[in-house]
């Protein structure tokens, strides 16, 4: 099974954020947002079969929003924008999480576009970012 990291989109900033189990199925996602996106953490099946909760990644800012994903759900496409906010250079501004049942909106869109729109059976199945007290940057594990 063949798995494809695509981005990332945004700043330098943080630290990088990476899971150690490669992923084959996205089960939820928890991000905080506000003006910009706070954190992200998410729940993923690894290819060990085993369930593994990820983050938060970023800080406690925002509110939080969580997603559980159906059992036939599938990311069909990860979009937002990254730019200034205040004093802060390059952020995670706006994250848009398309499955093929629904539509997530988090953050305010402000700055460069980016977006993964996936083909086929393709799906998004984890993440990894860079981030500090907010996320500075985020791209996409792609099972095509």
């Amino acid at each position: 099974m063949a798995l494809v990291k695509i981005g990332l989109w945004g700043g330098n900033g943080g630290s990088a954020q990476d899971i150690t189990v490669k992923p084959s199925k996205l089960t939820g996602m928890t991000i905080r947002s506000g003006q910009a996106i706070d954190a992200v953490g998410f729940t993923y099946i690894g290819t060990d079969g085993q369930e593994h909760v990820v983050g938060p990644w970023g800080g406690n800012g925002g509110s939080p929003t969580t997603i559980i994903f159906g059992p036939s759900e599938r990311v069909k496409e990860v979009s937002g924008t990254h730019g200034t906010l205040q004093t802060l250079a390059d952020i995670l501004t706006y994250l848009r999480i398309v499955t093929d049942v629904t539509t997530h909106e988090f953050g305010v869109p402000n700055g460069t576009a980016f977006s993964v729109p996936l083909q086929d059976d393709a799906r998004v199945v984890g993440f990894f970012a860079r981030s500090g007290l907010l996320v500075d940057a985020i791209g996409v594990y792609v099972q095509p």
